[in-house]
């Protein structure tokens, strides 16, 4: 079987990790300082978010440079010291790599820009305006305002569907193409064995770029995904690039966000010759309404897990509950004050008996929460900053409510430095990071749960053992079982061997409604004997004989 069908993976924001060097950010060298907890841990992929040049406005999202290390993370001889080191330990490497669109310091886009007969031109979306207006309506739903910007060097408008500073690439053109192979295929040489394509569903963009409709309430465009997210020309593009790609078993997933279970088998199907694995959010994106009960949110959650728990035998999600672009785990979809351990492990119970390539979001196995900062001035998150900018500065909300709302969603709640221990700093830095540990971080560290052996990173520990050594875990059929409102309970049955999960995400007690006799291979709760109740985040995995 493929080595990625049965791995399990570990994602690292590098700048947060940990700093070996003194200078308040992480580094390469940081991360191999520290991989011998990575064993320990037991996961047996590192996926990084990228580690290129970057003027890092949008978190190193924004390349200057795709075959440079970005100068804080350390160089190329760090990344192969790095990467011999993954291997000395029977390691693998996925990296993170954004192609849909370049920071607008890349070499390309500052020769593009220069006149409208550089080679480089065609290496982005150029039209003229109408008038004094952009060359279409379309407006970009992450950012706001036109996609399209002018400079003055040709008074020409770029097509950009983030930021400004985030020009898009002009897949259409074949040099573009090749160019991006031979960035793959350089870090390929150099030992990686996998990407984590970036809004890789974005890169094919409708021909003639046309207007989108407008709605009659509002007077305003619609937004125009229509005309770029999985586009026919996406597949296409994918399916030369993985072509042209020379590497052993290499390892493709794209960050796919708002596809349905169709256009997840047109992108990962084994027949299709594009993807291996994608990532998609609707399970992760769903977050509790200020009035709704414990029971409904779960229930909601679950409905959304299960679609695609159920999709094709043929497709391998990858499953993750965090990432550096959401919340942390324990704090969207557990409780992290009084029921923080034991949500966390429930949690990390139910990950690791799902069907797909299981990630955990670095601090999850330690239970790290939201940071919570007291003040706006300590994000730095562009779309935190930019909503601040837009409900307290331009619309007037307090600055309390709107803070409490970036609370939960602010993507530095996955950003800030990781807990190692209660020294100053969290033991991330000797020196004052750019971003804040939690609060709570002489409480929630690394160090204090070593030894702990009913700890959060124990209880991980002999979670990802388990999934190891049980081969229905990794490659079993799943199937829904009923249960209680709150209580999310399926089946994984692989070879005749059948496990039953069951796991509680409120505070309250439940009912058990599966009662066929089985031995419990691991529970979140060892001195909670009731068989017939579920104790408040408690989680079960039963084999049944």
């Amino acid at each position: 079987m493929t080595w990625w069908k049965d791995t399990i993976v570990y994602e690292i924001y590098p700048d947060s990790f940990y700093d070996s060097n003194g200078d308040g950010l992480g580094d390469l060298n940081g991360i191999r300082e520290k991989l011998p907890e990575l064993v320990r841990l037991g996961v047996e992929t590192l996926w990084l978010c990228p580690i290129f040049s970057s003027p890092m406005k949008d978190g190193g999202y924004d390349v200057s440079d795709y075959l440079k290390i970005r100068r804080s993370l350390g160089s190329l001889e760090d990344f192969d010291q790095l990467v011999k080191s993954l291997k000395d330990n029977d390691m693998r490497l996925i990296l993170d790599i954004p192609l849909n669109h370049t920071s607008d310091q890349h070499t390309w886009f500052l020769e593009s820009k220069k006149s409208k007969k550089n080679p480089y031109r065609n290496f982005y979306i150029w039209k003229s305006g109408r008038g004094h207006a952009p060359p279409n309506n379309w407006i970009s739903s992450k950012v706001g305002g036109s996609c399209w910007a002018q400079t003055k060097e040709t008074d020409d408008y770029y097509l950009h569907l983030y930021s400004d500073w985030q020009p898009d690439l002009n897949w259409e053109n074949p040099e573009v193409r090749q160019a991006v192979t031979q960035v793959l295929q350089f870090w390929i040489d150099r030992g990686v064995d996998g990407f984590r394509l970036d809004v890789i569903n974005k890169i094919g963009k409708e021909p003639g770029l046309p207007d989108v409709s407008v709605d009659p309430a509002t007077n305003l465009p619609e937004y125009p995904e229509a005309f770029f997210q999985n586009h026919s020309l996406s597949h296409r593009y994918i399916q030369e690039l993985r072509s042209r790609l020379i590497g052993e078993d290499l390892f493709l997933i794209g960050q796919t966000q708002g596809i349905t279970e169709l256009e997840a088998y047109a992108y990962a199907a084994p027949i299709r010759k594009e993807l291996d694995s994608f990532l998609q959010f609707e399970p992760t994106d769903y977050y509790r309404e200020k009035k709704q009960s414990q029971e409904a949110f779960i229930m909601g959650w679950k409905e959304r897990l299960f679609r695609w728990q159920m999709i094709d035998a043929e497709l391998a999600a990858m499953i993750f509950f965090g990432s550096h672009d959401l919340s942390r785990t324990v704090s969207h979809f557990g409780e992290d004050r009084r029921y923080w351990r034991e949500s966390s492990k429930a949690l990390a119970l139910l990950l690791l008996s799902l069907r797909g390539v299981p990630v955990i979001y670095m601090g999850e196995e330690i239970g790290m929460t939201n940071a919570r900062y007291r003040h706006f001035s300590q994000y730095q998150d562009i779309r935190t900053c930019l909503t601040y900018q837009r409900r307290v500065l331009e619309g007037g909300e307090p600055e309390e409510k709107v803070l409490r709302d970036v609370w939960e969603t602010s993507r530095d709640n996955a950003r800030y430095p990781m807990h190692w221990s209660a020294e100053s700093h969290a033991g991330f830095s000797v020196v004052k990071p750019k971003l804040s540990p939690a609060i709570n971080y002489r409480h929630v560290n690394v160090a204090r749960e070593l030894n702990d052996k009913t700890s959060i990173l124990s209880f991980y520990q002999r979670m990802i053992n388990l999934r190891k050594v049980e081969s229905t875990l990794r490659r079993g059929s799943f199937k829904p079982l009923e249960c209680q409102p709150g209580v999310i309970s399926f089946q994984r049955l692989w070879q005749g061997r059948r496990l039953v999960i069951e796991v509680n995400l409120t505070s309250r007690e439940k009912d058990r409604t599966f009662f066929e006799e089985g031995k419990c291979l691991i529970t979140t709760h060892s001195k909670h004997k009731r068989q017939s109740k579920l104790a408040a985040y408690e989680g079960r995995i039963l084999v049944i004989q």
